[in-house]
């Protein structure tokens, strides 16, 4: 279990600087990774916002078990594992 001020910091950090939201490990797609978009999570709602379809894997899934998830049950389902996306860099 996370606390609320390192759920929100994770929430930020994806925001601010890495595509919007984390991948987390997941059976359900066939690379073992799925992407939980923030995109219309605010920090603020970062302990109590329950993802819904369109926020995971760009809403590819009829039915996904994180559904109706905090991002808390989410990282407890993945034993805290998650990784942030870098997105293109132009050099």
């Amino acid at each position: 279990m996370k606390s609320g001020n390192e759920l929100m910091e994770i929430v930020k950090c994806a925001k601010e600087i890495f595509c919007q939201g984390v991948y987390v490990p997941c059976n359900e797609h066939p690379c073992g990774w799925d992407f939980i978009s923030f995109e219309y999570l605010d920090v603020e709602d970062a302990i109590t916002y329950q993802f819904e379809g369109y926020d995971i894997s760009n809403g590819i899934y009829d039915e996904h078990p994180f559904v109706g998830m905090t991002l808390d049950e989410i990282l407890t389902e993945t034993n805290g594992k998650y990784v942030f996306e870098i997105g293109q860099i132009d050099w």
